[in-house]
């Protein structure tokens, strides 16, 4: 927690701001079909920039591949609701799709979500709900609806 800390920290200083801004306008300048390919090697630059010194401290290695080892081991975390809410904060900081950076499943026990394309009931499209539990044997969530009440069996999709 304590490296995710020290990141979020530095994230929030001008200084990187500026970095995550330019990254967005040079990522929105590639191709598409590139974009998000595009921005997640600036962010690793920016993020190699901000961990260089504790990479080093905490015995991962150096540059991308001090980068690389930290990712793993916060991805053996995900479970974990600090590590997965830190992670999913500095996500969004760095303008990046929950889930993409750090390869978490964002599906997960009492995650809020919105209802989307479910073509046997459209007037769910939009819907709020929470995440009550997984069932394995028919691929599908069951969804408490807010607002509407009740709860609904929906895959991942």
């Amino acid at each position: 927690l304590e490296i995710l800390e020290l990141i979020q920290c530095a994230l929030v200083e001008p200084h990187f701001e500026q970095r995550v801004q330019g990254a967005l306008t040079w990522a929105a300048a590639q191709p598409r079909g590139k974009r998000g390919q595009a921005m997640r090697t600036r962010v690793s630059e920016i993020l190699v920039e901000i961990c260089r010194c504790h990479l080093s401290e905490y015995g991962l290695g150096r540059g991308r591949r001090g980068l690389g080892v930290l990712l793993n081991a916060i991805r053996k975390h995900e479970d974990d609701a600090g590590v997965f809410q830190l992670a999913s904060d500095l996500e969004m900081l760095l303008h990046c799709a929950r889930g993409s950076l750090f390869g978490m499943n964002i599906f997960r026990q009492g995650a809020l979500v919105y209802v989307s394309g479910l073509a046997g009931e459209p007037t769910l499209e939009g819907a709020a709900g929470v995440l009550e539990g997984f069932e394995p044997r028919r691929r599908r969530w069951r969804v408490r609806l807010l607002g509407e009440g009740g709860t609904r069996l929906i895959g991942e999709e």
